[in-house]
């Protein structure tokens, strides 16, 4: 972790936190390279005693800002299974051409578990939009494998968008939860 004091003109230092970078793939070049680390932040547990002490939260008291990628995932077959790296750039855009409704499935649990990282544990989650820029009246219809538990409407219409989040609840299984939407 790095840390500055107090900046040109009175402004405050930063703090930084860098997570080590995944090493380099060795031999032919064809092989794929390790895996970079992650931050994570846990605050404390609670204390015990006749009345358990509670559990210390992460506070944000700012304004959050974030990176998002250029959205790639464009969906645009008439059925189509999601990827992980799909769902975890964040936002997915159906622009098909035909009229009918598109059923999108996710993976399975077991496929999904085996592309998230070691340090995903239950009640990790994270949260992907899916954007439907059809210009008929088709539909967008997030369906699951195996392995998956459905809270909410899964169908996003016509222009309009659905917020979803999916949250691991145990080793390959997991919840995905319609957020916000039309």
């Amino acid at each position: 972790m790095q840390t500055s004091g107090t900046g040109a003109g009175g402004a405050a230092g930063n703090v930084v936190i860098t997570a080590g970078v995944g090493g380099a793939e060795t031999g032919s070049g064809a092989g794929t390279g390790g895996t970079g680390g992650d931050v994570i932040i846990t605050p404390g547990a609670g204390g015990t005693g006749n009345t358990a002490g509670i559990a210390g939260v992460v506070w944000n008291r700012s304004p959050l800002q974030t990176c998002q990628f250029i959205p790639t995932a464009t969906i645009t077959a008439d059925t189509t299974t999601i990827t992980v790296a799909q769902l975890r750039a964040g936002v997915l855009v159906c622009s098909r051409t035909n009229d009918a409704d598109l059923p999108a499935t996710l993976p399975t649990g077991d496929v999904f578990g085996a592309a998230m990282k070691a340090s995903h544990a239950d009640e990790d989650s994270f949260m992907f939009t899916v954007i439907n820029l059809g210009a008929s009246a088709r539909t967008v219809t997030i369906t699951t494998a195996s392995d998956f538990n459905v809270v909410g409407n899964m169908v996003v219409p016509i222009t309009s968008s659905g917020l979803f989040m999916v949250r691991r609840t145990a080793d390959t299984v997991y919840t995905i939860y319609r957020i916000a939407g039309a």
